[in-house]
């Protein structure tokens, strides 16, 4: 069985007229969060994308290399 005590409603002082600033200051700070990750995960969608273009023209510019190599260690042994 629980026992009553008379511990305080608010135990760090205050009342509920003071929690209402404090709330919707952390309200606002939430949503000033949520759309900084917004943002980040745009930034981040972006980062990708590019990388992704990136990686495309390296390795068919690596390929063509290779091919342009290849054809004259061939041609220079008298393959082709």
């Amino acid at each position: 069985m629980l026992e009553k005590t008379n511990a305080p409603l608010f135990p760090f002082g205050g009342s509920s007229n003071e929690l209402e600033p404090r709330i919707a200051r952390m309200e606002a700070q939430l949503s000033h969060s949520a759309r900084d990750l917004d943002h980040l995960r745009q930034a981040l969608q972006k980062q990708r994308d590019e990388q992704r273009t990136d990686f495309r023209l390296v390795f068919s510019a690596m390929a063509g290399c290779a091919l342009g190599l290849a054809a004259l260690i061939a041609k220079s042994a008298g393959w082709i």
